[in-house]
């Protein structure tokens, strides 16, 4: 090989470096190429985000208004279960005192 077309090789395989650095940088800077932005911007329909959102908050509701109803029936079952100690707590003391 010849010394120009060693700086001929040399040259290109430069240029074809700093063409790959471009896209490289140009994705890790966040810039997004043409085709992709249009495509994302199409396939946005701002009614069904809207319907998702309103589908998740329902969702999110009944799943709070249940957890609530179950919390207060357990809490009623303690409460229960409470007295139910404390009137077996007070039976042996009757039962000490009657005798």
């Amino acid at each position: 090989m010849t010394d120009a077309e060693d700086r001929q090789t040399e040259s290109g395989a430069a240029e074809v470096v700093k063409e790959d650095d471009k896209s490289i940088n140009g994705n890790i800077n966040g810039t997004i190429p043409a085709e992709e932005t249009s495509t994302a911007e199409e396939q946005f329909d701002k009614e069904k985000f809207d319907a998702l959102v309103k589908q998740v908050r329902d969702k999110l509701d009944n799943m709070t208004k249940e957890m609530t109803r179950k919390f207060d029936e357990m809490d009623h079952k303690l409460d229960q279960l409470e007295q139910s100690m404390e009137n077996m707590a007070q039976k042996p003391e009757e039962q000490s005192t009657e005798a």
